[in-house]
């Protein structure tokens, strides 16, 4: 199955998202995590739903050391970007998603 969305229209619907998300719900500049430590499934078992998960696959993560990492990264750093910090900023967003 193919699933297709164009990069300008994902661009807009996360920035959209994202900044309407945080308006709503952290009213303050300063957003408390309050949870550290979570599962993190690598993508060889997260998308084959029809196996179970391979040991191997299953990571534990830190919010704060995640949040450590993005914090140090500079306007320099943003070209290219890595997709280890997209990543880092899924589990942010994962985060967020479950308050």
């Amino acid at each position: 199955m193919d699933i297709t969305i164009g990069k300008d229209e994902l661009n807009l619907i996360i920035s959209k998202l994202v900044s309407a998300f945080l308006d709503q719900n952290f009213p303050d500049q300063e957003i408390a995590i309050t949870e550290d430590y979570f599962w993190h499934i690598e993508k060889n078992s997260l998308y084959n739903v029809y196996s179970d998960i391979n040991s191997e696959d299953l990571n534990l993560g830190s919010l704060q050391d995640t949040v450590l990492e993005l914090k140090k990264l500079t306007p320099d750093d943003y070209n290219p970007v890595s997709t280890v910090d997209i990543r880092r900023i899924s589990f942010i967003i994962r985060y967020l998603s479950g308050i």
